[in-house]
């Protein structure tokens, strides 16, 4: 193993996701991993790593790496103001940084969260499974100024003849059609649960005809302002199991969506629970962006 990347500086959550967490939510523990799972996807493959591997997600910016070793990486995602040297870099592209250089992230342009890879993979610990942090459960740590990223010190057969066949004299980019564009205001499905059928008919309209803004949120939960809903027998119900992209409605009315580290069970009715194919734009919000829900018919 050797040392690529030193942490310089981290403001917010930056942190190794990878491989979700299977089996253990009767413990309590979530599954974890990447809250965009379509740029973590693109970014293994740009750096030809299994899915399912660890990369470091950065969420906001405000962080930077000081280069160790000379190395190949990707940066999908949001675009965090990310610089080497003082200088943009392509992202959704493979590129080769040397030793001594600087990686840079600053404040959101657009989206939220950015994946940096690495061509031949993190050297990180496995808990239960899963090399994803959940510092709930202390399970792994926030990547902090000081920490020592390490690259894995071998690859296998056949990583070796696509690294030989692939990197060599060349840069791996991805078609622009395939590439999201990170919007202000976006639209998501979702799949209505069967505490609907506690709201009226005008209730469901108020929630799928308005806007709602995003104000605040982390990989547990993101918190929207709107007009509100309540239900004249409260909001709270006996607790049943909740997972990434759950709806809960609160007392305030207001609509929490559930992140990739949410609580296992909750007790808060429900209203659905948003498309997984739609998770990555609620994931890429940016506070003050706005969402709309449309019901998916079962």
């Amino acid at each position: 193993m050797k040392k690529v990347f030193e942490v310089t500086k981290s403001l917010l959550h930056c942190s190794f996701q990878g491989e979700r967490r299977i089996g253990f939510r009767k413990f309590g523990i979530p599954p974890s991993g990447p809250m965009d799972m379509l740029a973590y996807e693109k970014a293994c493959i740009l750096a030809g790593v299994r899915i399912g591997e660890p990369l470091i997600e950065i969420i906001g910016g405000n962080f930077s790496l000081n280069i160790l070793e000379d190395c190949e990486i990707a940066v999908t995602g949001a675009d965090l103001n990310h610089q080497l040297d003082g200088e943009k870099f392509p992202l959704w592209k493979t590129i080769r940084v040397y030793k001594g250089q600087t990686i840079t992230f600053g404040n959101p342009v657009n989206g939220m969260i950015a994946y940096l890879a690495l061509v031949g993979g993190y050297q990180t610990n496995w808990y239960l499974g899963s090399p994803s942090t959940y510092t709930k459960g202390k399970l792994g740590k926030i990547l902090t100024k000081g920490t020592m990223i390490e690259q894995k010190s071998s690859m296998n057969t056949d990583y070796k003849l696509w690294y030989a066949k692939t990197l060599v004299n060349s840069q791996r980019s991805l078609c622009p059609s395939v590439i999201p564009t990170y919007m202000p205001e976006i639209e998501v499905r979702y799949w209505p649960s069967y505490h609907s059928l506690n709201f009226s008919e005008e209730q469901l309209q108020t929630f799928q005809n308005q806007q709602y803004t995003f104000k605040t949120g982390n990989r547990t939960g993101y918190l929207f302002d709107g007009n509100p809903i309540y239900l004249e027998d409260g909001h709270d119900i006996p607790s049943e199991a909740t997972e990434f992209g759950t709806i809960q409605l609160p007392p305030n009315g207001k609509p929490i969506i559930l992140m990739s580290d949410a609580q296992t069970i909750g007790g808060y009715v429900t209203l659905g629970k948003i498309d997984p194919a739609d998770l990555w734009k609620i994931a890429q919000l940016k506070p003050g962006g706005k969402v709309s829900f449309h019901e998916q018919q079962i």
